[in-house]
């Protein structure tokens, strides 16, 4: 049997076969960006498994063949640039690169295949990313090379690359030598024309690959920037939930403030940033959150979670001290100590993951140091804190009333039969000075969202966030301890509340209710 060397047919069709490489190329570059954007979305959202049909869109039957098509092309060209005793490193490259593209593609297929049916470690998850990421470029300057060949440019034009001589060392290379540091900028200067000129005539007949690489450089370069802006070093915003190895977490809010709850100043020196936090565990068990891992980020200066003021800001949420979190979202604050120099410098909570890898979210705090108009309000009038730490929350008092005592009617019952009785409501009898009551009659909703304890009625809320004053003889006077409430033995009623107050308020001229929200003040006008 006698048979043609298939040389000259390659050596025709050369730039074709290319041509055809590189169109294989492109395509398993789509799909393998195609595979690390769905990763980089599934990082990023509360997703846990995903779907079949999701899984078969990522990886088909299409890019093996495609693979196996270039590994053939690939050895075929290799061959005959090896006969002809042509440079190689190229296809080598190729070769290599391709072999490293169809290993990661199939641990990304097991990896996220697995994903159907169970969770995977998010530090797995990280380290296809990598891979994938890698992939990407390698198959990027796959792709520059094979678009040089096919369409004919002859890269050796510009004399990169030079067949160097055999090296013959001699005594006379370690001899001294004096060097002349003089120039003739004549020279150099005819050099550099010269030069210009020669990448002009290059240029001009070869417009049309130098504007395609161009493209792909542009290309490379501006996805690199987004992978590194949007991927590797994204900065989360508040209220968007991020994944760590462990932990979904989000900061929902943060606030800047020198005063506790009353509005005391707790140190002149230094503020206080709260940061709001969601958190729940990826995995079904009950772990800890390592605040050691979150830092406070302000001029490249770490600050951590204090838990010497835990008190003095319960009403913005209830502290993390080690509880264990659970597989459902949960809400607490974290406490930073900051010196007042810090107070309008940029500020980002780094949470460390892991040594290589940190999560980052700009905070954009609401300074609460900033007092803002009082606001009055009547008897009868819903004062709503939408505006304020208090989200949604509202409290309306539909009336008022003074007295030294008060008659509350109630059904009293004996033996399955009830009649009317009447209880008598009066000022406990332990102080030297007389009292008397306030009767307010309204209702208190406070906002579901919000994680803050021991507010479960009207006067819980006005025994932490209220104050009573008064005017009398012209002097206006404050009640600045707390608000002591009578509770009826028998007739109980939560819409109506009855608070001891200084006899001498019911010959007062004004009366008002204060309600004092951080850095928001409400009134109630009562008289």
């Amino acid at each position: 049997m006698i048979l043609r060397k298939p040389f000259a047919i390659l050596i025709k069709h050369f730039k074709l076969i290319h041509f055809i490489m590189f169109g294989l190329m492109v395509y398993i570059t789509y799909n393998t960006n195609l595979i690390l954007t769905f990763l980089n979305e599934y990082m990023a959202s509360t997703l846990t498994l995903i779907t079949h049909e999701s899984y078969l869109n990522l990886f088909k039957t299409s890019f093996f063949i495609s693979i196996a098509l270039i590994f053939i092309i690939n050895s075929i060209i290799l061959g005959l640039m090896a006969f002809k005793k042509k440079p190689i490193k190229i296809y080598i490259y190729n070769f290599i690169a391709f072999l490293y593209v169809f290993i990661v593609f199939l641990v990304a297929k097991n990896i996220i295949g697995s994903l159907e049916i169970s969770l995977i470690e998010i530090r797995t998850l990280k380290l296809v990313q990598d891979l994938l990421f890698a992939a990407v470029l390698i198959e990027s300057v796959s792709l520059i090379f094979t678009v040089v060949r096919a369409t004919g440019f002859d890269i050796k034009s510009f004399n990169f690359v030079k067949d160097l001589e055999e090296l013959d060392i001699t005594e006379k290379d370690d001899e001294e030598f004096e060097v002349n540091l003089d120039v003739d900028t004549d020279v150099l200067k005819r050099k550099i024309n010269r030069g210009f000129r020669y990448f002009k005539y290059i240029y001009a007949e070869n417009k049309y690959v130098f504007s395609i690489l161009i493209l792909i450089l542009v290309a490379l370069i501006c996805g690199l920037i987004y992978l590194n802006m949007t991927v590797y070093n994204k900065v989360y915003k508040e209220k968007a939930i991020f994944k760590t190895s462990e932990f979904m977490i989000s900061i929902e809010d943060s606030y800047i403030t020198k005063s506790d709850y009353r509005g005391n100043i707790i140190n002149k020196d230094y503020s206080f940033v709260v940061a709001r936090i969601k958190v729940r565990t990826i995995y079904d068990v009950k772990k800890i959150l390592e605040t050691g891992k979150i830092a406070l980020n302000i001029n490249d200066h770490n600050l951590y979670p204090i838990t010497d003021y835990m008190t003095e800001f319960k009403d913005l949420g209830n502290y993390y001290n080690k509880q264990y979190i659970e597989n459902k979202f949960s809400n607490y604050i974290l406490i930073y100590k900051i010196p007042n120099s810090y107070v309008n410098d940029k500020m980002t909570i780094k949470y460390y993951d892991s040594f290589l890898n940190n999560i980052k979210t700009r905070l954009s705090p609401i300074n609460l140091n900033d007092k803002k108009d009082e606001l009055v309000y009547n008897v009868g009038e819903s004062i709503e804190f939408e505006n304020s730490i208090l989200n949604n929350s509202n409290i309306k008092i539909n009336s008022y009333e003074i007295s030294n005592n008060f008659k509350s009617e109630y059904n009293f019952c004996l033996n399955g039969t009830c009649n009317v009785s009447y209880e008598y409501i009066k000022p406990i009898l332990n102080t030297n000075y007389e009292k008397t009551l306030l009767k307010l009659t309204g209702n208190f909703n406070l906002d579901e969202t919000l994680n803050i304890t021991k507010i479960a009625n009207m006067y819980e809320f006005i025994k932490e966030f209220g104050s009573v004053s008064y005017v009398i003889d012209g002097t206006r006077k404050i009640i600045s301890s707390e608000l002591i409430e009578v509770l009826p033995i028998k007739s109980t009623n939560r819409e109506i509340t009855y608070l001891e107050l200084p006899k001498e308020i019911e010959n007062s001229s004004e009366i008002y209710l204060h309600f004092n929200v951080r850095n928001r003040e409400y009134v109630y006008k009562l008289r």
